[in-house]
């Protein structure tokens, strides 16, 4: 399947080579390539299935793969849905990777050099990171309705100025019945992280109401 992905691309002239391994995900393998002209660009892989069965299932309960015919569809469905959310959260300014194309199971993206969050240990202004993050979740909410439903430190990309939310494949709509308790969830994750790793205390009422757009302002301590 990657290979056809791969073709899918070329045959549209928008990658002519394929680097080094760049990633490697509980999802997905993302990989560094080239077009023409030299650009850079980025090939995520969805790899779904690859590592627990009975734990994807659990996680996706609209799917029952039985085979590995079902398990690339499940692959190709949940690379379609990501480029679908992102799509719309760009056009209003949440900081995804910018989704050039989709073929099959792959999708092709702007490389981003940066790191995950799991992996910044000397963040010059931790308090700022975190509040574009709250910033970002509040935009895809408020502006887009959508909920990441998947959010913690492991899928944020980040340097000293910027960050970038990736893996939206579990995306849910503001209307579907869990939206609340995962929206509260990606939230919770967040502070955790900032509370362990940085010292700074936001209590997940005040972030709450903050992503819903609820207050205009969040208040972080530490």
């Amino acid at each position: 399947l990657d290979a056809l992905a791969l073709r899918g691309f070329v045959k549209r002239n928008l990658v002519s080579g394929v680097g080094s391994i760049i990633g490697v995900g509980k999802e997905a393998d993302v990989y560094e390539a080239t077009d023409d002209t030299g650009r850079l660009y980025a090939i995520k892989f969805y790899r779904i299935g690859r590592t627990s069965f009975r734990a994807i299932k659990a996680k996706r309960r609209y799917i029952e793969p039985t085979t590995h015919h079902q398990w690339l569809k499940v692959n190709i469905s949940a690379a379609k849905k990501e480029a679908e959310a992102v799509s719309k959260l760009i056009k209003v300014g949440v900081s995804v990777p910018d989704i050039i194309a989709r073929e099959r199971h792959a999708l092709l993206m702007n490389r981003i050099y940066g790191r995950l969050l799991s992996e910044c240990k000397d963040l010059k202004e931790p308090k700022k990171t975190l509040k574009e993050i709250l910033r970002n979740i509040r935009k895809a909410y408020t502006e887009v309705g959508i909920v990441n439903a998947d959010l913690s430190e492991f899928n944020i990309l980040c340097t000293n100025s910027k960050i970038w939310i990736i893996d939206w494949p579990q995306a849910v709509d503001k209307e579907h019945p869990n939206a609340e308790i995962l929206l509260d969830r990606d939230v919770a994750n967040i502070l955790r992280f900032f509370r362990r790793r940085y010292k700074l205390d936001c209590p997940l009422e005040e972030a709450s109401f903050y992503v819903r757009g609820w207050r205009d302002k969040i208040e972080i301590y530490g």
